[in-house]
């Protein structure tokens, strides 16, 4: 059921975005009583009840993660501190701890990690999109929001980095940092997504987007090495040596749509004659199509550190869109009708919908 009233909202994103086709001002405040804020808001609560009111038990990782807030609820602080090489993400579960002797059940917490996420992202998409709808239609379709659904620790970590965006815009690195830091608390993976602040502020020129590449292409062909090394700074070795055991990796297919999204943003945003609000997102999203070929060539657990490159993913799209608007109004009109056309049916085809499969019993 959740599968269709996601679908549901993604086709009035869909009509909202085509009818409304005017862009967002992003220099004037934005009104909460505007078309555009009011659906903020609709959209935002409606993903929050999705997320909130999932069954406990909905998959095996949720399900797991509920046995263990339920193991640690039992346990005094001391387990927390004698084991904490041990625990992936102690801090994460020493929040549940908390949450637990307080009094909340699993459900009740889950939903408090569920208005952290929703809420991140409607900071990021309210104050910085200038199509709200469109950024929408792609972080429910694209994944982070699916993965909200079972990867509680790292829904945290991509809550908090939402708010990173503001210090990486403004090249404020201490800021940005500590954020990252904080992120990585609940998830050590987030920890990778400190290089974006660098790749981010690169100048916005083809060179150093070809630099980017390259040193893309470095930690493809060295992945391995620099994995290890990367845990053994972090001390996790024993936490995450069955990751190196394994020899799943994802399709292809992935890499073939997020480039195809790489091409599209960069034609439609870069170059000082495009009027695109941020360009240089684009750095993250080449980075993230990096991860998802190391996802394909070594390690599917890698998507997990694409997803973080593809954070602002909704920003991007949006702004590829309305680029054009000002000078060539029918071609922004075209652009939304397409990409918004393209988001439903990728949504229709994707492994976590089960839309499709239903339909065709």
């Amino acid at each position: 059921m959740a599968y269709w009233i996601i679908f549901g909202m993604m086709v009035l994103c869909f009509f909202a975005s085509n009818i409304k086709s005017k862009s967002r001002d992003l220099s004037k405040s934005q009104k909460i009583l505007s078309y555009e804020g009011i659906s903020v808001i609709i959209l935002s609560v409606g993903l929050f009840l999705l997320l909130a009111l999932q069954s406990e038990t909905a998959n095996n990782d949720l399900f797991a993660y509920k046995m263990r807030y339920e193991e640690n609820g039992l346990r005094t602080f001391s387990y927390f501190i004698n084991d904490w090489a041990k625990i992936k993400d102690p801090v994460y579960h020493i929040c549940g701890w908390i949450f637990s002797r307080l009094g909340f059940d699993f459900f009740q917490w889950k939903v408090v990690i569920s208005f952290v996420f929703v809420f991140g992202l409607y900071n990021v998409i309210s104050k910085y999109s200038v199509k709200p709808s469109i950024s929408f239609m792609v972080i429910t379709a694209m994944g982070p929001f699916s993965f909200a659904f079972s990867g509680l620790r790292q829904a945290l970590a991509l809550s908090i980095l939402f708010y990173s965006y503001k210090y990486m815009k403004e090249k404020r690195l201490v800021k940005f940092l500590l954020i990252v830091l904080f992120a990585s608390l609940f998830h050590s993976s987030a920890l990778v997504f400190a290089i974006s602040y660098f790749a981010y502020n690169l100048g916005k020129r083809v060179r150093n987007l070809i630099l980017l590449g390259i040193g893309g292409l470095i930690i493809i062909l060295n992945a391995n090495t620099i994995a290890r090394i990367y845990m053994q700074i972090l001390g996790v070795n024993e936490q995450y040596s069955e990751y190196f055991d394994s020899e799943s990796t994802l399709n292809f297919s992935g890499i073939i749509i997020y480039s195809t999204i790489f091409i599209f943003c960069l034609i439609c945003t870069y170059g000082s004659k495009r009027q695109a609000n941020d360009a240089k997102l684009c750095h993250l999203l080449l980075l993230s199509v990096v991860f998802r070929i190391l996802s394909f060539a070594w390690l599917a657990e890698i998507f997990r550190i694409a997803m973080y490159f593809s954070l602002f993913d909704g920003l991007l799209i949006a702004d590829a869109c309305m680029a054009d608007e000002k000078t060539n109004r029918r071609f922004a009109k075209l652009k939304t009708l397409g990409v918004t056309s393209a988001l439903i049916l990728y949504y229709l085809i994707s492994p976590s919908s089960n839309i499709l499969s239903y339909i065709l019993q």
